[in-house]
């Protein structure tokens, strides 16, 4: 039984994800491997989004996983990491892991709801809902480079 779409949760995704039929705008995202020490090391060249998935990671701008952590303490956390290209010696230290209280598996997506503040892991995509969305909208700017969707194939899952 499909939900209302409305209290369905939004997915948090790169901008640039939500223009893949403008084929300039396409990018294929760094793809990246999570080290026991908690570093992350570049295994495949590709762009660097403001936010980057893994099937074992979720990471975001530190800035915005600030937000994140601000407005919904109790549904995820952060802890700051360092990205490394081994080849060129190239490190970046301004992302943040994302971890979270709540999840929904991707196959229960259109099922789900969401009410008050949340934040979820689905699939490995960030999900909020309608009200932290709204709390997120007036604090976010056009240069975070992030937009909202309810559609997860756009959102890459």
């Amino acid at each position: 039984m499909k939900t209302e779409e409305n209290s369905r949760p939004f997915l948090l995704v790169n901008e640039y994800q939500l223009t893949i039929e403008d084929h300039e705008t396409f990018k294929l995202e760094v793809l990246l491997f999570k080290r026991s020490n908690g570093e992350y090391m570049v295994t495949k060249n590709g762009h660097f989004g403001t936010i980057l998935t893994g099937s074992d990671y979720v990471l975001i701008k530190s800035h915005l996983a600030e937000k994140l952590v601000q407005l919904a303490p109790y549904e995820v956390n952060s802890k700051p990491v360092i990205i490394k290209r081994k080849a060129t010696g190239e490190e970046w230290k301004n992302y943040s892991e994302l971890r979270f209280t709540r999840s929904i598996p991707i196959e229960n997506y259109f099922e789900s709801s969401s009410s008050e503040i949340r934040v979820y892991n689905i699939g490995n995509m960030i999900g909020i809902s309608q009200k932290l969305k709204e709390q997120l909208d007036v604090i976010l700017r056009q240069k975070d480079g992030v937009k909202f969707t309810r559609n997860p194939l756009l959102a890459g899952g």
